[in-house]
Order: C-alpha cells, then sequence, then structure tokens
C-alpha cells in the first residue's frame, strides 16, 4: 500500500498541510512539503494522520472542474467494480494497491487511484513540468514531477478535477481514455443559475467582474463595502448598469457548519469557464456541498 506520509505528500497542498498543522499546534516552520507531511503522521499517529488525510485529500484551497458523463455509460460502467478493472488493465499495473512509477514525460499518467467511499474513486496524475532554476548562478532547466488530482463521482456519473480549468480540460480526456468512455460535458453556468446557486448556499455576493460591451475599459471589478451584504441588493450596482453586463468572475460567501462549527466558506466562480475556486481551505464536504448544489441549478 502508497505510504501515509507519501499519500499525505501527494494529495494535500502545501499551504492546507500548514494551516492543518497551525490549527492543532504542531510547528512546521521553515520545513519543506514532505518534512511537513512526516511530522503531522508522526505528531498524530497513523489513525488520526489518516482521518485527516480523509477530510482534506485533494480538497484545500483549490479550483475544480465539473464535467458529465453520458448517462448511458451508468449501467457497465460507473461501478467500482468496473472502474477498478479497467484503470488495471489501462495501467498494465494495479494503481489501487502500489504508487505506480511509470516513465513520465508531459502527458499525465496514472500514478496512484483509492476507492474513497461507495459514491467515489479518486485518481492521481503525475507528469513532467519543464522548470527554469538558478543553480551555483546559471540557469538551468530541470524537470519537475507534478502531481493532478481527479475525481470519479460514481451516482452522478461525473469527473470532477482539482485543477485550473485549463489543466481540467486536458486531463478530461486522459481520464476518459483509461476508462474507453466518450468525451463528457463541462459544466459551465449562466448569469441566472449563478444567482440561483448563490440562493441556494444561503450566500451572499461580495465580488463581481463584468466584461463592458463597448466603451475604453475591457473589464470592471466591483467590490462590496462593508456595509452591503449581497451586491445584487445594492441600487447603486444597479443603477451603475453593471448588472445587465456578462460576468467574468464572481466571489460568494456562503456559511457551511461542520461539527456544531459555523464558518463563512469564500468561492470564486468563473462562468464562462466554470471554474470553482475555493479561496478559503476546505474540507472534503464542502466541496461536495457546492457540488449537490451545481447539479440541483443545472437539473442534473
Amino acid at each position: 500500500m502508497l505510504d501515509l506520509v507519501q499519500e499525505i505528500y501527494a494529495t494535500i497542498p502545501l499551504n492546507v498541510l500548514k494551516s492543518i498543522c497551525r490549527e492543532i499546534n504542531i510547528s512546521v516552520s521553515g520545513k519543506n512539503k514532505i518534512d511537513i507531511a512526516r511530522i503531522l503522521v508522526e505528531s498524530l499517529g497513523s489513525s488520526k494522520a489518516l482521518r485527516v488525510l480523509d477530510e482534506f485529500r485533494y480538497a484545500g484551497r483549490r479550483a475544480v472542474s465539473w464535467f458529465k458523463v453520458s448517462s448511458h455509460h451508468a449501467d457497465n460502467l460507473f461501478t467500482v467494480k468496473t472502474i477498478r478493472e479497467k484503470l488495471i488493465a489501462s495501467c498494465g499495473e494495479n494503481p489501487f494497491s502500489e504508487m505506480l512509477k511509470p516513465k513520465l514525460s508531459d502527458e499525465p499518467k496514472i500514478v496512484f487511484a483509492k476507492v474513497f467511499s461507495k459514491e467515489k474513486v479518486l485518481c492521481q496524475f503525475a507528469h513532467i513540468e519543464k522548470r527554469m532554476l538558478i543553480i551555483d548562478y546559471e540557469f538551468k532547466e530541470v524537470d519537475e514531477t507534478v502531481f493532478i488530482s481527479s475525481c470519479i463521482r460514481l451516482s452522478s456519473l461525473f469527473f470532477e478535477f482539482r485543477i485550473s480549468s485549463e489543466r481540467a480540460k486536458k486531463i478530461a480526456p486522459l481520464l476518459s481514455k483509461y476508462l474507453t468512455l466518450t468525451m463528457p460535458t463541462k459544466i459551465e453556468l449562466t448569469d441566472t443559475e449563478l444567482n440561483q446557486l448563490i440562493d441556494k448556499l444561503y450566500g451572499r455576493l461580495v465580488i463581481i467582474k463584468k466584461k463592458h460591451l463597448s466603451g475604453d475599459f475591457d473589464t470592471t471589478e466591483v467590490v462590496a463595502a462593508p456595509r452591503v451584504r449581497d451586491l445584487r441588493n445594492s441600487n447603486q450596482f444597479k443603477q451603475d448598469g453593471y448588472s445587465g453586463l456578462p460576468t467574468r468572475k464572481e466571489v460568494i460567501l456562503f456559511p457551511f457548519t461542520f461539527q456544531g462549527t459555523t464558518e463563512d466558506i469564500k468561492v470564486q466562480v468563473n462562468p464562462v469557464t466554470g471554474s470553482f475556486w475555493f479561496r478559503s481551505y476546505v474540507r472534503e464536504q464542502v466541496i461536495d456541498y457546492v457540488f449537490s448544489k451545481v447539479k440541483e441549478v443545472k437539473g442534473l
């Protein structure tokens, strides 16, 4: 099985690891990511570290995109058993039992998979990206291994990618190829659907960027004053004519209660790309909650 330290390193973002350590009073100042993962496991013990991993695995402060798989695949593919069989066959090895180490290139390959619950199968891709570093006062090009997180939501027939929208568009056909599927459809929201989503989240609009159709300005970003809870209810916002312009970005605050504690979650939505960027660091349950409301809005 994959080593717990390696799994934490590969699936939890560095900024989230640091935030978790601050919350439980573990000092990791000046430590790199692998050291922080090791310290977390040593401090908490394997069972508690595993619970932390399951809360924040692939979650955190990051972008999320969803792709809908054609419903005609429901009966013959979207079960844990068939997905496991297809991934093992496509990889030629078993990514569920250990981290694979294929020869990497710029095309992502699956290196790890896990049945997270009866509703989710998690897949980790890896690929090489070229980076320029200064080594001994000289610029040198190095190959960096980059990990990409994805999730197959079984009952909903969705792919979910925890990366930028542009990267998600490149990974979606690769995951489809592993599973011998046709290309899924990316979920995007209209301005009307965004308003419906805010209402379903019991949220409020605090920042919005609008696209001008003419004139000297390309875009205008409006930030709510502290006394304004929701820009949608601002008379000035409506009178200045922004409400009728196409939306390029919205930042939403909505309440979420976990284990008796309610906190405001900040999420940025790009209606053009369909990408959600959680500006707060979040647990897996928060992403599940937003996903359920997106499905309701889209009628899926």
